[in-house]
């Protein structure tokens, strides 16, 4: 009695087995296994297998999935690519993409990875009336601050980025913050300044959208905070974009010459 029911339970596992292998065939299972394979190993500091990834989640995307689950498993993609300098080849498939909302991701990345290419140029009147031009600014180390206050996260950063400023303004460290407030807020935005005695200049175009605010869109940002962080020449590179938190102050040590430690 005991053999059949052996060879049932093995007869039930190698079907599962089949399945399992089946299942994992498939072109989205395929793209999530790669996917999140890749995430570990960038989040480990270690290379990241790009092309492999995209021809999977090409594939996956030619079965036709429904539109917000294809832009958000291809949302985990461009977050992998903004780590490096991506060329229009690497995004060429997705520019042309019939989901919209990915085409413009692809749109985006482009943008960040054309803005970071020479040194970059900027000029406009700050919220405070101030003139604000980059070129003026060669020869310190800038940080472009996207944000806004009713952004959680931008908020919570603030002290951080204050506290870098207090520690290295004197030393050529400057900020330019890009407000993506809306007009309605206009007010709320200077008393917040005021409040937290915010000292940088800020853009203030008044409108909420990345991809409808001129100089967010310019920049390939998609959400905030978002931060290009350039060197004394005004160049960012894809080791200074979306700088944050404990990695701040070591960059801005870095690129003002004083070593990745801690100040003496």
């Amino acid at each position: 009695m005991k053999r059949p029911k052996l060879w049932i339970a093995i007869g039930i596992a190698a079907a599962s087995v089949a399945a399992i292998g089946v299942w994992i065939a498939r072109p989205g299972p395929a793209y999530l296994i790669a996917r999140n394979w890749a995430v570990r190993q960038h989040d480990a500091g270690k290379p990241v297998d790009l092309t492999g990834l995209r021809a999977k989640l090409l594939t996956y995307l030619a079965t036709r999935p429904e539109p917000e689950e294809a832009y958000w498993r291809a949302y985990s993609y461009f977050y992998l690519l903004g780590s490096v300098d991506s060329s229009e080849a690497d995004l060429q498939p997705f520019l042309d993409s019939p989901y919209e909302k990915i085409a413009a991701l692809a749109q985006a990345q482009l943008n960040k990875s054309e803005a970071i290419k020479a040194p970059i140029q900027l000029q406009f009147t700050a919220l405070d009336g101030r003139p604000v031009d980059l070129e003026k600014l060669r020869g310190k180390v800038v940080l472009l601050d996207f944000w806004a206050t009713w952004c959680t996260p931008c908020r919570k950063e603030l002290p951080n980025v204050q506290a870098v400023y207090d520690k290295y303004h004197d030393q050529g460290f400057e900020i330019i913050g890009v407000s993506l407030d809306s007009a309605e807020n206009r007010q709320q935005l200077v008393d917040f300044l005021a409040a937290n005695h915010v000292p940088w200049p800020q853009h203030f175009a008044g409108e909420p959208d990345p991809a409808r605010n001129e100089v967010a869109h310019r920049f390939g940002v998609r959400g905030i905070p978002s931060t290009f962080l350039l060197d004394r020449r005004g160049q960012a590179s894809s080791a200074t974009v979306g700088v944050f938190g404990g990695e701040l102050e070591p960059k801005v040590r870095e690129l003002l010459g004083l070593g990745s430690g801690d100040a003496g």
